[in-house]
């Protein structure tokens, strides 16, 4: 069974500081418009410090600093490394045109008293406990020497490895006051020098054995050792076809819920997933990790009608029981309904068509009519016209012609995606007129809206791919397969994320949007130039 280690150090004497490596970087764009809003954001390496800004002489700050932590732990061939973050971000807005320097921003290490090369604890995951000030010492006898004593710093371990793991020395480096000389016989110590002395400590190695988890981990295991329970919310229950439906699973308890997987979620191919948004709120103590950690899937429906999510499943193993239970959230269902355009532009933006969409028509029959009416004999019989015959062969020849016309017509226009792939620049061209009618009436959230309706549109049509199967992975395979450079993919992903994030976090301007209506014209126009 995995254990919690806790590693208390415990140091004899009163240090010295030495140098840490800590760099600060900074990230700005070099360029920007008069007006224009933008980040500049600083990154430091390491906490316990402060940071100072620069003064932004030119520049409007709308907001800041946000600060924001971030750690990454990475385990190669047992070997693990861990990182961490401090990032401070202001958020400006440039006033006027001209050339501006940004003086460099301060950050402050807080010295303390010791100077310490901690162990690497390869094959662990290490997080910190917060430990307070060493402000007073505890006497405590060592093999008959009375030393001064106090907890320096506090580790909280979680293995990831079986077998036996030695964790390295602590190694510090200390100054040590000595008698420079022996006490005078009549005066004691009262004339005695002392002299500092550097020198260097460790403590010693320390070994652990790590015992397997016992029995078969089931497939959807978290890797999570230690007590879950998980619970499940769904914030709509209607929406349009097109539109996101945000599904959150949270899972709180004690244990390594740092490494918590996030959860399998079992779909239809016609709910576009993404990647969930992960957010933690997790306490280190000596006894463990305790919180919660929550997974917030972003789920697209494609077309209209009734949609089910099966309940999700989540296993870890129980140290309180010592074996594998599983946890389960309850099933959510939620309708996606037609939107009000979406049959307008000659196009549809959903994947199928439901049976409500099927009319039979029953009284497609008409009576004869039975009245014999008024009968009249004719002067002259047209058979005996010359200009008939004329007329006949006439007739005949237009009736050939027409009927070979049909049936190519016929021909071109059985196929489908052939027909889609033909008109999908004409439909596309469409969508950006409705687009630019949004703009011109300052309509931003439905102008990204449109936009992406003409790129997933075309796409679909152009590359035969069905709306319900269409991703941005699909997308680009595609278009690569068909010649597509590479100039233009990483046009199509630019506007993708765009006005995806537009949309969903709208904070763009007119200006922005017009670059991006541009961009979208000219990428259907190279696209359609290519693969015609």
């Amino acid at each position: 069974m995995k254990k919690i280690l806790i590693i208390f150090l415990a140091f004899l004497f009163t240090l010295a500081l030495r140098a840490q490596d800590i760099s600060l970087k900074v990230e700005y764009p070099s360029v920007v418009n008069a007006g224009e809003q933008f980040t500049i954001m600083w990154t430091v390496n390491s906490g316990g410090g402060e940071f100072a800004a620069p003064s932004f002489n030119g520049f409007t700050k709308l907001m800041g600093p946000q600060t924001s932590y971030s750690s990454s732990t990475q385990l190669i061939n047992g070997k693990m490394s861990h990182q961490t973050s401090y990032s401070y971000v202001y958020y400006l807005q440039a006033s006027r045109e001209g050339k501006y320097v940004i003086s460099p921003a301060e950050f402050t290490f807080k010295k303390s008293n010791l100077c310490i090369k901690f162990p690497a604890f390869n094959n662990f995951l290490k997080s910190d406990i917060a430990t307070p000030p060493l402000t007073s010492l505890r006497q405590e006898n060592v093999r008959g020497t009375i030393y001064g004593t106090g907890v320096v710093q506090q580790f909280l371990l979680y293995p990831q490895v079986t077998g036996d793991i030695e964790i390295d020395p602590v190694q510090i480096s200390v100054l040590v006051q000595q008698k420079s000389k022996q006490s005078d016989p009549f005066f004691g110590d009262f004339f005695t020098s002392y002299q500092t002395i550097p020198r260097s400590v460790a403590s010693q190695s320390m070994k652990v054995h790590i015992k397997p988890l016992p029995g078969v981990k089931p497939a959807d295991y978290s890797g999570v050792v230690g007590q879950l329970s998980m619970k499940a919310a769904l914030n709509k229950d209607t929406v349009n076809v097109n539109d996101p439906v945000n599904f959150t699973i949270t899972v709180t308890g004690n244990g390594n819920l740092k490494v918590a997987a996030a959860p399998e979620l079992k779909l239809t191919p016609d709910i576009e997933v993404y990647d969930p948004k992960i957010t933690d709120d997790l306490k280190n103590s000596i006894t463990g990790t305790s919180g919660q950690k929550t997974f917030e899937y972003l789920l697209i429906p494609r077309h209209n009608g009734d949609f089910i999510i099966p309940p999700v499943t989540y296993s870890f193993f129980n140290t309180s029981s010592g074996r594998y239970e599983k946890l389960t959230t309850r099933e959510f269902r939620f309708h996606a309904k037609k939107g009000s355009d979406q049959n307008s532009g000659g196009i549809t933006v959903y994947g199928g068509v439901s049976k409500e969409d099927v009319k039979y028509l029953g009284k497609d029959i008409r009576f004869i009519k039975s009245d014999p009416g008024n009968l009249a004999k004719a002067a002259n019989i047209i058979l005996s016209r010359r200009s008939f015959y004329s007329f006949y062969a006439f007739a005949a020849l237009a009736f050939i012609v027409i009927l070979f016309l049909r049936r190519e017509h016929i021909r071109r226009n059985s196929d489908v995606s052939q027909v889609k792939n033909r008109k999908a620049g004409k439909v596309a061209v469409k969508r950006l007129h409705n687009a630019a009618i949004c703009l011109k009436n300052d309509e931003i959230d439905r102008f990204y809206e449109e936009i992406l309706k003409a790129v997933w549109g075309y796409l679909s049509d152009k590359l035969s791919i069905p709306v319900s199967e269409m991703t941005r992975s699909n997308a680009v395979t595609a278009l690569s397969d068909r010649g597509v450079d590479e100039q233009l993919l990483d046009s199509l992903k630019n506007i993708l994320d765009t006005c995806e994030y537009a949309r969903y976090a709208p904070s763009a301007s007119e200006t922005g949007a017009s670059d991006i209506y541009e961009k979208t014209s000219q990428f259907i126009k190279s696209v359609e130039n290519l693969l015609t």
